[in-house]
């Protein structure tokens, strides 16, 4: 490639990259992330999420995060959905608490959702129809209120756990 062309890319990436780490710091920060056990990499100085503990990336994006073990603490994080490439989400902790925060469904990526043992107190955001879930896992939460009849017209689900 030409020398501008490579240079404005590798401007690309360091931005995207940097952006998608204060995304993934606040979210930390909201969860009580210096309690978390096992998951050092999240308080390291690395300029990469990518490297990080529990996230997953393709070509520099962040794709997956599952935290499922980090004894997670607080209420669910916005900003999530700004992560253009996530395409799962696994956040398993009953001490993860509130509402799921529409925004998480702006990114049209997401296909897997893990909120196993988490207590949902507000309805499920209709938002969630705009994304192609594939997979949807609500077990063992503490919901205060019941599914809502639109579920079923998520035709992209195949699994389905509540």
């Amino acid at each position: 490639c030409s020398f501008v062309l490579c240079l404005a890319f590798s401007l690309f990436v360091y931005v995207h990259g940097l952006e998608q780490e204060s995304i993934l710091r606040s979210f930390y920060d909201t969860l009580n992330g210096p309690s978390w056990i096992g998951f050092p990499s999240w308080q390291s100085n690395s300029t990469s999420a990518c490297t990080w503990t529990g996230i997953m990336c393709t070509g520099g994006r962040v794709t997956s995060i599952s935290v499922e073990s980090a004894d997670l603490a607080g209420t669910f994080p916005p900003g999530l959905g700004a992560l253009s490439s996530l395409r799962s989400l696994t956040l398993r902790s009953p001490k993860l608490i509130g509402t799921i925060p529409s925004d998480l469904f702006d990114n049209i990526n997401l296909t897997r959702l893990d909120l196993g043992s988490s207590s949902i107190s507000s309805p499920l955001p209709i938002e969630m129809t705009k994304v192609p879930l594939t997979y949807l896992d609500l077990s063992a939460t503490r919901m205060s209120i019941p599914l809502p009849d639109w579920i079923g017209n998520i035709t992209t689900l195949t699994f389905i756990d509540f």
